[in-house]
């Protein structure tokens, strides 16, 4: 724990600075932040004396040593030998490496498990109620993690802990709807449907109007900007069909934000 510490400099009061679709952000750390991290990864640590185990890697036993020391420096040693004992024990492999799972299971029929579904499969079961589910998720998020599934509610929870600003944890989720991340049609309705929520809750009408800029940058963001506004202006005109004066003000937006880009 003391190199822990040390790792996330003391505990002192930090600053991250992070990039997302070319944006810098930058996100305070307090001490009670680091109080936290710290103890996380002692809870994980005692997790993993308890449930785990040392085991030898013996199908590397009968593997060249040039194949070894390739795949290794592919995938990392510690991360390939995990691939070798699934297989030789039979056990599923977990990781959150897209590509690490599609290599153990097309060379070596080893299937794998990542942290989204097995976060799903927890709220299915009760084991996490929805405010612990949506904790996770938000945390996978601010990690950067690939392949996390997002909705409306997911944003809605990200925005509220951001204080209604572009901020983390807001800025980490929405970034998942950017056109590397996801389709287009599910980027416009989900964003959509948040925005039709974010219509719902009181808030200054500057801060509405920041959030709806932040989306429509972000939903635009590697893709064809204006088919993504015209579906947009679609959904939300089929959306707030019977919320004219909402549909008229968030309509408005979208063409004072489109103009100023095409300006």
């Amino acid at each position: 724990m003391i190199l822990a510490m040390r790792s996330f400099g003391g505990l002192q009061p930090g600053l991250t600075l992070f990039n997302e679709g070319g944006v810098l952000y930058k996100h305070e750390i307090s001490v009670e932040d680091k109080k936290k991290q710290l103890s996380h990864l002692g809870s994980l640590i005692e997790w993993l004396r308890k449930n785990c185990s040392v085991k030898p890697v013996n199908l590397a036993l009968t593997m060249k040593k040039s194949e070894k020391e390739k795949l290794g420096k592919l995938f990392g040693k510690s991360v390939f030998d995990s691939v070798l004992l699934a297989k030789e024990h039979g056990m599923l492999l977990y990781t959150d490496d897209g590509r690490l799972r599609g290599f153990a299971e097309a060379e070596h029929k080893v299937k794998g498990v990542w942290t989204d579904c097995l976060l799903r499969d927890a709220l299915a079961k009760g084991i996490l109620n929805s405010d612990q589910f949506m904790e996770n998720i938000l945390a996978l998020l601010s990690l950067n993690v690939h392949h996390v599934s997002i909705d409306s509610g997911t944003l809605l929870v990200a925005a509220r802990k951001a204080g209604w600003k572009p901020d983390h944890p807001f800025t980490s989720a929405l970034f998942n709807l950017s056109g590397h991340r996801c389709g287009e049609n599910s980027a416009v309705v989900v964003a959509g449907e948040f925005l039709y929520a974010l219509w719902r809750e009181v808030l200054p009408p500057l801060a509405r109007e920041t959030l709806v800029f932040t989306v429509l940058e972000t939903i635009t963001m590697h893709r064809r900007r204006d088919t993504v506004l015209k579906k947009m202006e679609q959904f939300v005109a089929q959306k707030f069909m019977l919320w004219p004066q909402a549909q008229d003000a968030l309509l408005a937006l979208i063409e004072g934000w489109k103009r100023n880009r095409l300006l």
